[in-house]
């Protein structure tokens, strides 16, 4: 392979490495490309979630969006929930060497409140 195949998969890599990341940041460890999620139950039927994309030269909100929205219905074993004190931002997650080349993360963060239905309601009173 000559050297201009190696430099286009190298990049090639970067790109789709700069996806949405499936790492769960709750166990403490982190992900070399800085994407993943973190989820902590607050109180009963409320979680708090934060959705990091990795790196890339473009914001993804997409992509933030779909992991929290993923991770909310997770916790939520699947029901509805609402979203309380969201926010979405985008960063610059490291120093860049060439002030045009960005290394941007793109987080989205708040509240999942996991609604509860009546037959839930009946079996926690009758617990």
């Amino acid at each position: 392979m000559n050297n201009i195949n190696k430099v286009l998969c190298v990049i090639a890599t970067i790109f789709l490495a700069s996806c949405a990341s499936t790492h769960n940041l709750s166990d403490g460890n982190s992900n070399l490309l800085g994407g993943g999620y973190f989820v902590s139950e607050t109180e009963p039927g409320k979680f708090h979630i934060i959705a990091t994309t990795n790196w890339a030269p473009w914001p993804n909100h997409s992509g933030a969006r779909s992991m929290w929205e993923k991770e909310a219905k997770k916790a939520c074993a699947k029901k509805p929930y609402s979203e309380v004190d969201v926010s979405e931002r985008v960063y610059d997650s490291l120093p860049s060497p060439f002030p045009l080349v960005k290394y941007l993360v793109t987080e989205k963060d708040g509240y999942a409140v996991c609604e509860i239905s009546v037959s839930d309601k009946t079996n926690s009173v009758s617990s």
